[in-house]
């Protein structure tokens, strides 16, 4: 299946932004990976956002690389995304504009960062925080508390 049918087929089973299909729970409660999300990830680091971008592709979702905040917000304006990862300091740069538009769209967003909480400005400390160095284990338990929270 080529990218594009993979996306014309996540959007479809999409239905309305950022919701799960609640077919995909379990008897156990426990929630499958929407397969075909759509995930922005905006990371400086070429290495650390291919190996991300491997975790998610590998947990059947799209990834979505984007290394610098302008273009990020251009992309996010511009496309559909289900979810983003975002790295706090991008280049010197804070990805918080890129924060604010995901918020505009309700876009769910988790922050990844080697840094502490503290360092996380005040208007965004109630967001998801995934802490570097991260495991795939703790990436997949972030994306699932974002989609938990998005089916409740």
């Amino acid at each position: 299946m080529s990218l594009s049918e993979l996306r014309s087929s996540a959007q479809a089973r999409k239905g309305q932004a950022g919701a799960i299909d609640t077919s995909r729970v379990s008897q156990t409660g426990a929630i499958e990976a929407p397969f075909g999300q759509r995930i922005l990830i905006v990371e400086d680091e070429l290495i650390v956002a291919l190996d991300l971008s491997d975790i998610v592709e590998a947990f059947g979702c799209i990834p979505v690389i984007v290394t610098r905040v302008a273009p990020a917000i251009v992309l996010v304006e511009e496309e559909d995304f289900d979810v983003a990862i975002l790295d706090i300091n991008i280049h010197g740069e804070a990805v918080y504009p890129v924060a604010d538009e995901l918020t505009r769209q309700n876009i769910p967003y988790i922050f990844a960062t080697g840094f502490s909480i503290r360092n996380v400005a005040d208007g965004y400390r109630q967001f998801p925080i995934l802490a570097k160095p991260y495991s795939p284990r703790h990436v997949v338990a972030a994306l699932y508390g974002i989609w938990r929270a998005s089916d409740a």
